[in-house]
């Protein structure tokens, strides 16, 4: 399993804004806790921070050719009006678990109550603190165990049409997947 997590803008900045909301442990005990995680669970994980939409967008993209079987995203406030993030996450056909450190219906801004980017995602975890990472890799684990990065990179390869976009190839495979799983449950 291969996954990747992304955190977006002011996450860098942990353990010094806002430490009312996000306290006072800082980015780099952040990622060393997820590293942990990843070890203890013979996992591969790569962390990636950006202050920029696009360049999010572009690494989201990237999941398609780089063997990843699952994303766990902070978009941080591009939570609350990113469709362009909310397109790439749809634009991939692997799990996807969006993480906020806060519980987003629970801050005193009413923008922050609105969340565009949970509808892409399978599964949203707020107000966890940093531990809200590590559930998301517990899902991950229990919930996709069935794609693998071979799996998703096989899909690709196997496409019988080169008319058909990456993502159009990865539908087509999930679905017949899918199918397969029901005929199983069937009998």
């Amino acid at each position: 399993m291969k996954l990747l997590v992304i955190n977006g803008p002011s996450l860098a900045s942990l353990g010094t804004r806002e430490v009312e909301v996000f306290g006072r442990k800082d980015y780099d005990f952040l990622c060393q806790q997820i590293a942990k995680k990843a070890a203890a669970m013979n996992i591969l994980i790569d962390i990636f921070q950006s202050n920029h939409e696009g360049r999010i967008i572009d690494r989201i993209h990237e999941t398609i050719a780089d063997g990843t079987t699952g994303i766990i995203i902070n978009p941080g406030a591009y939570a609350h009006y990113s469709y362009c993030i909310y397109d790439a996450l749809m634009s991939v056909p692997i799990p996807k678990v969006q993480v906020h450190i806060a519980d987003l219906n629970k801050r005193k801004e009413d923008w922050r109550h609105i969340n565009v980017i949970g509808p892409a995602c399978n599964e949203v975890i707020m107000g966890r603190g940093y531990e809200g990472y590590i559930d998301a890799v517990d899902y991950m684990i229990k919930n996709n165990a069935e794609f693998t990065a071979q799996e998703i990179l096989k899909a690709q390869d196997e496409s019988e049409s080169c008319e058909m976009s990456d993502k159009e190839r990865l539908k087509a495979e999930q679905a017949k997947k899918e199918e397969e799983r029901k005929k199983t449950v069937e009998m």
